[in-house]
């Protein structure tokens, strides 16, 4: 056996500093978009009341619509002049509420959902 044979990990021909790829192969896994992300997750949604209410015509007078760029998930969207909302990737961290309260024009009225609705994380 050669001294970098000795240096590798039985059967696999990596070195130890090889150690904390991904599989042994030395491939990094693939970074995944915020969309495949949030697929991730379950959501429940409550069809019939929204925990998000969005007043457009203040969001119209918004010059900062701080909104657009504070949610983690991505929800809020400004598309033909209004605010679209894509409910189902809320995250209901809250963060919409307190950036339209104190940057916006309070335009956005955030609540959690009722019970049985909303967000289920998955682990593992």
């Amino acid at each position: 056996m050669t001294p970098l044979q000795s240096d590798s990990f039985p059967g696999t021909g990596a070195s130890p500093h090889q150690s904390d790829r991904v599989s042994g192969s030395g491939a990094t896994p693939p970074k995944l978009s915020l969309d495949a992300r949030l697929g991730l997750d379950k959501y429940e949604i409550d069809e019939q009341q929204s925990h998000i209410q969005v007043d457009g015509e203040r969001c119209k007078l918004c010059d900062l619509k701080p909104c657009l760029t504070v949610c983690p998930a991505g929800v809020y969207t400004w598309v033909d002049e209004h605010v679209a909302v894509r409910y189902e990737n809320c995250l209901e961290c809250g963060t919409c509420q307190l950036s339209c309260d104190n940057g916006g024009k309070g335009g956005i009225t955030w609540r959690n959902p009722q019970g049985g609705f909303g967000i289920l994380f998955r682990y593992g």
